[in-house]
């Protein structure tokens, strides 16, 4: 097939462009892809949407292969899938409504929490609304509502007094003012489970990222923005997979996680983030339908456990878009 990866390129180290892909991932991808006997082109989508439209036409694709994060407002990644389907363009992963659903934090963990899915107990604040419930339980985590890639999440985040949480809604507020997730922290391990769709049983095994605290300094075992961007010690971050949790606590978060997937059907690809309480509940953090395809991500880590290597995943990817559109696509050789 002829496929184009659609992309938004990281410029700089600026946490404002904290989600864009980097030049060094999209060659990667670009010689993986073509190493699948596709014809591949590359199309940064930044810009002016008039242009992104004429530089998508010209590459003339069979298929999208979609990495577009997005640069502007909360809405930014859902701009994408929504413009490939207005152009009549197949594409890789989610459409816009659940790129859009997901990217608002609270609204997703509403959404499922209907469908019985254990969520954190929680309130969105906004500038116009402040006021939290009575019964909530310290500490609390603080966090933008409409952010990925840990974003606006420090150390400081998770706070233990009610006198700290307002002056840390006001410190957030200025900087992240379309709202502010405010929600009980779970103390416990942080788990991802990803799903390839075109793998079988999709759903891989359970990833854990370990962190030794006397190393980053910190008091709280959270993945924060920093430490995703690969500040503090060596050695300080691990990667365990699969999770080295017990078998009930297993069957648990697997549990929640393909029911999250059944409930936000992930075209591709996608993956549940959770944190499994201490006491060994899991409780549902986010879902990324569009998360990151770094070697070192837990989607790959977890296909290597299986077998799979990079450009295997991406042909698993390719392939379930390709059925999903009835789109011919030759068996790799």
């Amino acid at each position: 097939m002829r496929i184009t990866i659609a992309y938004n390129l990281r410029q700089d180290d600026s946490e404002s462009t904290a989600e864009l892909i980097s030049s060094e991932d999209i060659d990667r991808l670009y010689k993986a892809i073509s190493g699948l006997q596709h014809t591949v082109t590359v199309v940064e989508v930044s810009g002016k949407p008039n242009d992104v439209i004429d530089r998508l036409v010209e590459s003339g694709p069979d298929l999208i292969f979609n990495l577009a994060e997005g640069t502007i407002g909360s809405s930014r990644e859902a701009f994408y899938p929504g413009l490939y389907e207005q152009m009549g363009i197949p594409f890789t992963g989610g459409n816009a409504s659940l790129l859009h659903l997901n990217l608002d934090k609270h609204l997703a963990k509403t959404v499922l929490a209907t469908r019985g899915v254990r969520v954190p107990k929680g309130i969105l604040v906004t500038g116009k609304d402040r006021k939290l419930p009575d019964d909530l339980i310290y500490p609390l985590m603080i966090k933008p509502n409409s952010e990925g890639s840990s974003i606006g999440i420090s150390q400081d985040s998770v706070v233990d007094s009610p006198a700290r949480v307002r002056q840390r809604i006001d410190e957030m507020l200025v900087k992240y003012p379309a709202g502010l997730v405010v929600e009980e922290f779970i103390s416990g391990r942080e788990l991802s489970v990803p799903l390839i769709e075109g793998y079988p049983g999709k759903v891989l095994d359970i990833v854990e990222h370990t962190f030794d605290l006397n190393k980053t300094g910190g008091k709280y075992n959270i993945y924060d923005y920093d430490l995703k961007q690969g500040a503090g010690e060596p050695d300080s971050v691990h990667v365990v997979c699969p999770a080295r949790i017990g078998e009930h606590e297993e069957k648990a978060v697997l549990e929640m996680a393909r029911h999250v997937f059944d409930v936000m059907i992930c075209p591709d690809m996608g993956r549940v983030d959770i944190r499994l309480h201490t006491s060994g509940e899991p409780f549902f953090i986010e879902l990324n339908p569009l998360p990151s395809l770094h070697p070192d991500a837990s989607l790959m880590v977890a296909a290597r456990h299986r077998g799979l290597e990079f450009r295997d995943v991406l042909r698993l990817i390719i392939r379930s878009a390709a059925r999903r559109y009835h789109l011919p696509v030759r068996p790799a050789r």
